[in-house]
């Protein structure tokens, strides 16, 4: 098959969506390739048995104040989220619910502006683990810090592992210091991003192609292309036209020709370089070197989720978020106390996998607990982790996933953990075996130089003729909202901003 476009998009996700809808709204032609058998991208709503709607991908509002998505919803009036920043409580195996009077917040919060005051304006060449600047922070603060803030309040700052994906031996602390900046509180969306934020901006796109449906549009309108996995993007200086090759899920190549193309393709999958790789994308003339570069130095992260199901609710009920803090890290305090050695070891931006053939002790590990039962009525509990234990979950089989978790609801909930039953059923994310993801987003590990990234992307102009006919979008291309649904909508609106420009001026 072979066909010409004016534009080509790689990806159905939410910013290549978005992309055809400006696309279109403007009178531009142009249609969307996706690997997947399924649109959606990263953003993926599993639907239950009995109706529950769990976001495998993005599940909240973030940046209320400002989050376009948030208000077309609102407009719309059918999505339902729910405000889950109410009661919540850090809990550790040793004590359970750590006291108030702890006064660890405060602890917490100081360490945040000693982050901003010492790292803030590193260069990334300089930057430090956040584990490394944390002992920093207790060396100079010792003196006037309790014996319980120096064992819990490091386990506390941990927890920006939940926020990333990645585990602070290889956090940047430069880049932590902007993890406080949010406009605006989060909402959870519970009717699922995917099932209802995603499928309104599908329906848009839908109804400006003339489709009454997203099935409709989806199946029939040949504007929205599925398991179309792209593996090579060429450019004929000749005839200045873009090829963009595929191979199809019966294994035969096709092609498809434009003028423009929009990649919303995850950088994790732009970094491959062996084109053998299920996912790879050979560039005919090659990528840049500027850009390659910029890619080489930025990270993906691995933040999972686990869905639990039970027969009933044995939870505290009016907690919405449990923060299940791990161990004390005893090399830090010995460090601290006794003046014994901390190894830091080399700078590292990923973690290392864990053995496979042992389980993982889950009081080692930072564990969001969300009490779903608050906003859905019914006995769910979800769970965020970062790596690695996020690897592990994703590559096992949930019979060995179960025993990590049960010792922590048990806790939690002041039970032994032979007093819980068994979840009727679990579900898990597989973002780190998704050749098409291979992550969940972008990462912020030691020596990360996103801002560089962004400022090449978003001015490759010197890709095949330097005319600026290549455009990249998506959550890690925009410095406000970034890693988020929504950074990824601006991010396509921006750029579509920038092509029709283009495209204007070459009608003169």
């Amino acid at each position: 098959m072979s066909k010409k476009h004016t534009v080509i998009i790689i990806g159905a996700g939410i910013s290549g969506i978005k992309s055809a809808i400006d696309l279109t709204a403007n009178g531009v032609e142009n249609i969307i390739l996706e690997s997947r058998d399924r649109v959606g991208g990263r953003l993926h709503t599993l639907v239950t048995d009995n109706g529950l709607k769990l976001d495998l991908g993005a599940s909240w509002f973030h940046d209320c104040l400002v989050n376009p998505l948030l208000k077309k919803s609102l407009d719309k009036d059918n999505v339902e989220f729910f405000f889950d920043n109410g009661k919540s409580g850090y809990y550790n195996k040793d004590v359970g619910l750590i006291p108030a009077n702890y006064k660890i917040q405060p602890v917490v919060d100081e360490i945040f502006t000693f982050l901003k005051l010492n790292y803030e304006n590193l260069d990334p060449e300089d930057d430090q683990s956040l584990r490394e600047a944390v002992f920093e922070y207790l060396k100079l603060q010792k003196g006037i810090l309790t014996e319980e803030q120096i064992k819990f309040a490091p386990q506390v700052i941990k927890g920006l592992e939940l926020w990333i994906g990645t585990s602070w031996k290889c956090l940047s602390a430069r880049l932590m210091c902007s993890m406080d900046n949010h406009l605006g509180r989060d909402a959870f969306v519970y009717s699922g991003y995917g099932a209802s934020v995603y499928q309104n901006e599908l329906l848009e796109l839908a109804q400006l192609n003339g489709s009454k449906s997203t099935e409709e549009f989806v199946s029939e309108n040949q504007k929205l292309l599925l398991n179309k996995q792209v593996f090579k993007v060429a450019f004929d200086s000749s005839t200045k036209e873009i090829c963009v090759s595929v191979i199809n899920d019966h294994g035969v190549v096709e092609q498809y020709y434009s003028d423009y193309l929009i990649s919303s393709v995850p950088l994790s999958v732009l970094q491959l370089k062996d084109p053998n790789e299920k996912g790879a994308i050979q560039w005919d003339p090659p990528l840049p070197r500027t850009l390659v570069s910029a890619l080489d130095n930025i990270t993906y992260s691995a933040l999972g989720k686990v869905f639990f199901e039970f027969d009933d609710v044995f939870w505290p009920v009016d907690t919405e978020r449990f923060f299940c803090i791990p161990n004390e890290d005893k090399e830090l305090t010995n460090g601290l106390l006794n003046n014994q050695p901390v190894w830091f070891g080399p700078k590292q931006k990923n973690d290392k996998p864990l053995d496979s053939s042992v389980m993982p002790n889950g009081f080692d590990y930072n564990i969001l607990f969300l009490n779903l039962y608050r906003c859905t009525g019914k006995p769910l509990i979800g769970a965020l982790i970062s790596t690695p234990l996020t690897n592990y979950v994703e590559s096992n089989p949930v019979e060995k996933i179960w025993p990590i978790f049960k010792p922590l609801l048990a806790n939690i909930s002041g039970l032994k953990p032979e007093q819980l039953k068994d979840p009727k059923q679990i579900i898990k994310t597989n973002w780190t075996n998704d050749p098409y993801a291979r992550g969940s987003y972008l990462g912020c590990s030691i020596g990360d130089n996103p801002e560089l990234c962004l400022q090449v992307m978003s001015e490759a102009k010197s890709i095949f003729d330097g005319k600026g006919r290549v455009r990249f979008v998506g959550e890690a291309l925009t410095d406000v909202g970034d890693g988020c649904a929504h950074g990824a909508w601006w991010s396509a609106q921006r750029e579509v901003k920038q092509l029709l420009k283009l495209i204007n001026k070459s009608k003169l």
